[in-house]
């Protein structure tokens, strides 16, 4: 004779713990995502110290937080040259006037040319720092898996 006992209680501390993962993980993702955002935009920051991309702070105090959903975060820049700083750029000669106007170090500048700018990467070297420990931040958050 063989006789088979199928017993659901486990069944059911596994579906509670399921629902609990459910209910708490739209809550604790997003805050992990703001608070991998906020690792990466002072990375940024000093990056940009580091490569000698700081002139005025400007660029360094345009770094924030632009949106926030349950499931994604949009950061970055809104200054235009950002992307010159991040990416370089070739060189720029006037299009509109007869010369380009710009400041270096709060002194005027004005020039039929400018060189070509090397990029000087500050953003994506922070993202690839702290995108990895993005899943372990999530991993070891109390509000997806209880604790005890």
């Amino acid at each position: 004779m063989i006789t088979l006992r199928i017993d659901i209680q486990g069944l059911e501390q596994a579906d509670r713990l399921a629902q609990h993962i459910i209910q708490h993980s739209k809550q604790a993702i997003q805050a992990q995502l703001v608070n991998l955002a906020e690792n990466i935009l002072a990375e940024a920051k000093q990056n940009l110290q580091n490569n000698e991309s700081v002139m005025t702070w400007e660029l360094a105090g345009s770094l924030k937080i632009f949106d926030v959903t349950e499931n994604s975060i949009v950061f970055g820049s809104d200054k235009e040259y950002a992307a010159y700083v991040e990416y370089g750029r070739g060189p720029v000669e006037p299009v509109n006037k007869k010369v380009l106007h710009f400041k270096i170090d709060g002194k005027e500048v004005f020039t039929g040319y400018a060189g070509p700018a090397e990029p000087k990467p500050f953003l994506e070297p922070a993202v690839l720092r702290y995108l990895p420990e993005f899943q372990i931040m999530l991993a070891m958050d109390s509000r997806i898996v209880p604790t005890g």
